[in-house]
């Protein structure tokens, strides 16, 4: 996996002394909901959405599909799937997209999934990289779990060795990727986590935590953990901690809120146990970067912890 599409993979919205919930939660308690790139490797010319119904979609997380191999032009449907351990009805869903090449991955067309009527207030050039999507229902609520929210139209244009990763990331303007409630839609549910689809590479596979799987006020033991409060609000000097259950490479990269990776802090192999290192608000030329929203994101083999940055200078 590429350093850049790293930054789309679990944010979490507190990573120090989690406890899972125990019992069921009220449906409109949107915590510890997930994005999911799904993809499905043919397309039709039909409904989108009534395909994911009847056999594109997927009821649970092991049957998303998130990495295509193409070895010729192809067109396929991919869909943001909103999941949770058990159902939930919510009335908003907020996310953008990072950084890919349109000249390789061609959303064509695009729309979304739910209720009659949904407001898609998307910035200027979406569904183009950099850019994201508000959707909004005016009437009845999504309801369920593994819901489709929005779908994508793919065209794949190949060549030797192309690879790329079409992405979920927070939305450039607000920084937030996630829910909002009917009752209070001022009240935002980030996402736990965000997905993405891999062309020839692998992508970003999102699974909802279900506490009725793990022990009354437990969670199962992480292979990487990052022990800094969430949201950080510094100078730009931040220490940070993290624990590793096991050896393995740990990159840690800055990324900027539009999803533009601005500074790799570590690339470097740890031993099991406790470790800190420090990023100087810097960006990779060595210029103080400006006040604003900002993410960390650390990764070590195949999982990835992120926390939103506040610089304030």
């Amino acid at each position: 996996m590429s350093l850049r599409t790293k930054f789309v993979l679990c944010l979490l919205p507190a990573l120090v002394a989690f406890s899972a919930p125990t019992g069921t939660s009220e449906p409109t308690d949107l915590s510890g909901g997930t994005l999911i790139y799904h993809a499905h490797p043919t397309y039709e010319l039909t409904n989108f959405c009534e395909l994911y119904h009847s056999g594109f979609g997927i009821s649970e997380c092991a049957d998303q599909v998130n990495e295509m191999t193409i070895s010729f032009p192809e067109l396929f449907v991919g869909y943001v799937v909103a999941a949770w351990s058990e159902e939930k009805e919510w009335c908003e869903t907020e996310f953008g997209l990072g950084e890919y090449d349109p000249l390789f991955v061609y959303l064509f067309e695009s729309g979304p999934c739910g209720p009659v009527d949904i407001l898609v207030n998307g910035t200027a050039n979406w569904p183009n990289p950099h850019q994201g999507v508000t959707l909004v229902t005016t009437s009845d609520p999504w309801t369920g779990n593994f819901q489709p929210v929005y779908w994508f139209a793919h065209y794949v244009y190949t060549y030797s060795g192309a690879h790329d990763q079409v992405a979920l990331t927070p939305h450039p303007e607000t920084a937030f990727a996630g829910f909002r409630n009917c009752l209070t839609r001022s009240e935002e549910y980030e996402a736990d986590c965000l997905g993405a689809l891999g062309i020839n590479e692998e992508g970003v596979r999102c699974c909802p935590y279900d506490p009725q799987a793990a022990p009354s006020g437990s969670r199962a033991p992480d292979p990487l953990s990052l022990s800094v409060p969430h949201p950080i609000t510094t100078d730009g000097r931040t220490i940070v901690r993290f624990h590793l259950s096991i050896h393995a490479v740990v990159t840690l990269q800055v990324y900027d809120a539009a999803g533009r990776m601005i500074d790799t802090v570590l690339d470097t192999p740890y031993e099991a146990g406790d470790h800190a290192t420090y990023w100087n608000g810097r960006d990779r030329q060595g210029i103080p970067v400006n006040s604003g929203v900002y993410h960390l994101l650390i990764s070590a083999g195949d999982q990835a912890r992120a926390t939103k940055l506040i610089v304030a200078r």
